[in-house]
């Protein structure tokens, strides 16, 4: 009786199978590319939102409104709460004895600092007190105004009524410089109820017009 030797599996794959395993191959292949397509496709940016609105206040006590018992209800805040958009940014710069020199000083750089939007300004009493020359007057309130405006701030000036006198008296002066600048004017009139609650709602209202505020 012949012996039978038993069958053994082949160590190498049949056609067959090398077939399978390619097909099988392309697939996962196909697969792959069409997935990773799909990942690298990515969404646009969101575009940043814009910048609040920045507003300051610069002055002397006219804005900064100190002398006043109802410290709240001052002009610049009223713009602010009910006359500037939701997320706008208010500072009042002004100091109490501030000048027009003292602005240049001190509260331009600090309006940079803060990448004001808007300005309004508004000093007057002090450098009536103080005598400042009306051609001083004239030239550094231009030179404040235009350094503003090169950073992009729109730029509101304000003053109380025009008095008649040789040389013009300062708050004249403003209307000159506003002339000069192309700076927004806000010519209040007579200011003797600025220490009431309605003379400051009246500022309020008048400034913000000019700021073209809601």
């Amino acid at each position: 009786m012949l012996g039978v030797r038993p069958a053994t599996r082949s160590a190498r794959p049949t056609t067959t199978m090398l077939r399978m395993m390619l097909a099988l191959l392309l697939v996962l292949v196909a697969g792959c590319s069409s997935g990773s397509s799909g990942a690298t496709s990515e969404a646009p940016p969101a575009t940043d939102p814009s910048p609040p609105l920045v507003y300051v206040a610069m002055g002397g006590i006219e804005t900064l409104n100190s002398d006043r018992d109802d410290l709240p209800d001052n002009w610049p805040q009223i713009v602010l709460a009910e006359h500037l958009p939701a997320g706008a940014v208010y500072v009042n710069l002004a100091t109490e004895g501030g000048t027009v020199k003292s602005g240049l000083d001190g509260q331009l750089p600090e309006a940079r600092d803060l990448h004001a939007t808007v300005a309004t300004i508004w000093f007057e009493s002090a450098d009536l007190r103080l005598g400042t020359a009306t051609r001083v007057y004239h030239d550094e309130l231009a030179t404040l105004v235009e350094d503003l405006q090169a950073d992009g701030v729109k730029v509101v000036l304000v003053r109380s009524g025009v008095w008649i006198g040789d040389p013009p008296p300062l708050p004249a002066t403003v209307a000159v410089v506003a002339g000069d600048t192309g700076a927004t004017l806000v010519d209040l009139g007579d200011i003797s109820d600025r220490n009431d609650d309605a003379g400051q709602r009246r500022i309020a209202t008048q400034v913000a017009a000019a700021i073209g505020a809601g």
